[in-house]
């Protein structure tokens, strides 16, 4: 498959991508149900 990114996603295969790059998020074990993260960025503002 290679290290295409579209391939990954359209394959749901983050994590092979992101191992490939040594740059994945690895939390271990965290006593929850939690399985997801969202993480979000914001460029700058423009004030009216």
């Amino acid at each position: 498959m290679g290290n295409v990114p579209h391939d990954h996603l359209a394959g749901n295969y983050s994590y092979s991508f992101f191992q490939a790059l040594s740059d994945q998020v690895v939390t271990g074990p965290t006593g929850t149900n939690v399985a997801d993260i969202s993480i979000g960025a914001v460029a700058g503002s423009r004030r009216l």
